[in-house]
């Protein structure tokens, strides 16, 4: 189902939920107008105008304006209708402009890149219903339009996101790629990081209002859209340093290996404290929302021991080759022309095979 989605926001499909979201916004608007002109309703909010005003002023020029004016506001703010068509207008918004940067940035997307795009939609859209109805448990329809405006603006980050590291993948692997697509790619993540700063701002200003559970809830998410932005960033950057710098980088692999490692880490161990958080929140008896909790728990505990237990494999290694093998002094290197003897890259330090050949110190070159 998730892949129909993607297969359906395709430029023809955009363009026709364009014209059908501005038709309905254009609706809304001329029936709020018509609306305003109500003499009941103006009656009524000239007597609440009045009311609150300090000197009690009701019969001036200005009023008929800030009359009408607080009429439609006031609609907008409680008429049902009204509130998801402009929830409908931002998420029309965050399309139009994903679709314009696609265009832009990544013109055709590759059948793996649709296949990411599949499970995050899938796991995003079924994770978020959990959370709104089994665990906060909304009531209201004004606090559901505003938590899918907030899922549609982390859906719209998150699989930019996705996109941007899936097409770093492919670039970074082909000898092909000018410059310009790295910094295009580049540029759209600098871009994300700087909104998902914003997002941040925002949670907190929204949070704030409410209670901390809130803020902790919307802070964590915004946490981890910005660690998974940083992370792409560094490795893009780890990248484009590579192959901007003429000599050989031989820290490079263990660069990229600790930026994996750190930015995984931390964005498991965020992912477990939410989802703990979500199952302690608010839950006097087991539900199906807690059982699936549960189980996704369950799910990053086992991601986090594997990667532990991978982490504790490579530091082994290093302990393994430092017992077995000497270091080549800089006369040696010099004999052997720099020259590694598997991949044939120029070394700055390097083992010693007993037959004499030498090799990288990082065992994954």
């Amino acid at each position: 189902m998730a892949l129909s989605v993607v297969d359906v926001l395709s430029w023809p499909w955009a363009k026709a939920y364009t014209t059908f979201s501005v038709c309905l916004l254009t609706r809304c608007i001329y029936n709020l107008y018509e609306e305003a002109k109500d003499p009941l309703i103006q009656t009524a909010l000239v007597n609440k105008l009045s009311q609150n005003s300090p000197d009690g002023r009701t019969g001036d020029d200005n009023v008929n304006n800030e009359e009408l004016h607080s009429t439609v506001l006031w609609y907008q703010a409680t008429d049902s209708f009204c509130i998801w068509v402009l929830v409908n207008t931002l998420c029309c918004f965050l399309l139009l402009m994903a679709k314009c940067i696609q265009f832009i940035v990544f013109s055709d997307l590759r059948m793996n890149e649709k296949q990411n795009l599949k499970g995050k939609i899938r796991n995003f859209l079924f994770y978020k219903f959990i959370f709104l109805f089994g665990v906060l448990n909304v009531q209201t329809e004004r606090e559901l339009a505003m938590w899918c405006v907030w899922c549609s603006a982390l859906l719209f980050l998150q699989l930019l996101a996705q996109l941007c590291k899936d097409r770093f993948e492919y670039l970074s692997s082909s000898s092909t790629t000018t410059l310009a697509s790295h910094m295009r790619v580049l540029s759209v993540l600098m871009c994300l990081f700087v909104s998902s700063g914003g997002l941040t701002v925002i949670c907190g200003l929204l949070g704030f209002s409410h209670d901390m559970h809130t803020l902790s809830f919307m802070a964590v998410e915004c946490l981890m859209v910005t660690i998974y932005m940083s992370h792409a960033i560094l490795r893009y950057t780890i990248h484009l340093y590579d192959l901007i710098c003429e000599d050989s980088w031989e820290d490079k692999e263990v660069c990229i290996y600790y930026t994996d490692f750190v930015m995984e880490m931390g964005i498991l161990f965020l992912d477990m404290m939410h989802h703990i958080h979500m199952l302690l929140y608010g839950n006097i008896w087991f539900s199906v929302a807690d059982l699936i909790i549960l189980t996704h728990l369950r799910f990053l505990s086992q991601e986090m021991q594997h990667r532990l237990l991978q982490h504790k494999n490579y530091l082994h290694i290093y302990d393994v080759m430092d017992m077995r093998f000497s270091m080549a002094t800089m006369e040696e290197l010099a004999s052997h022309d720099d020259r590694c003897a598997i991949c044939w890259e120029k070394m700055y330090t390097a083992y010693k095979l007993p037959c004499r050949h030498l090799f990288h110190k990082f065992p994954n070159c």
